[in-house]
């Protein structure tokens, strides 16, 4: 059973039909319990569910970002060139992508809640220091930007 379900995911070319179908069945499963368990979880807070699918328009709006496609295209097209058939290539860019989020997610609310009663503190640090790297990767960009007008400039000279 289990090497059966693991062949959905592999990149030979025979089958590919089943195995597109299954991953968009796999998908449709995953939507429908997590919207089952929203629905069961907040059926007595509306707000929260109406919060819920605010996220997940947010989501799947995110999902179609420039540089979420182009890995995408990127990863997809270098498996083609080896003749393989990256069947299920969005499922797991997006699969790595939210378990970072989920991670990040419980970090930042285990870290709130154990730095509450220091909360001031930090947020005038954390408000310094951010403010700082911020204009310190903005100004990398300026001078990258920079860099490459100087080398287009010289390369119509």
């Amino acid at each position: 059973m289990i090497t059966n379900l693991w062949s959905i995911f592999d990149d030979r070319s025979e089958h590919v039909r089943g195995k597109v179908v299954a991953v968009y069945a796999l998908l449709v499963a995953a939507n429908v319990a997590g919207w089952g368990w929203a629905l069961v979880t907040f059926h007595d807070f509306p707000v929260l569910l109406g919060m819920a699918m605010l996220a997940y328009a947010f989501c799947l709006r995110h999902a179609f970002d420039a540089d979420h496609i182009a890995a995408i295209d990127n990863v997809t097209r270098k498996l083609m060139q080896e003749e393989k058939r990256p069947v299920a290539v969005g499922l797991f860019l997006s699969l790595g992508h939210s378990s970072i989020i989920v991670a990040l997610s419980l970090a930042i609310a285990l870290t709130t809640t154990e730095l509450q009663d220091k909360f001031d503190g930090f947020k005038t640090v954390g408000g310094m220091v951010g403010a700082s790297i911020s204009a310190l990767f903005l100004f990398a960009i300026a001078i990258s930007n920079i860099l490459v007008l100087i080398s287009i400039y010289k390369a119509f000279q």
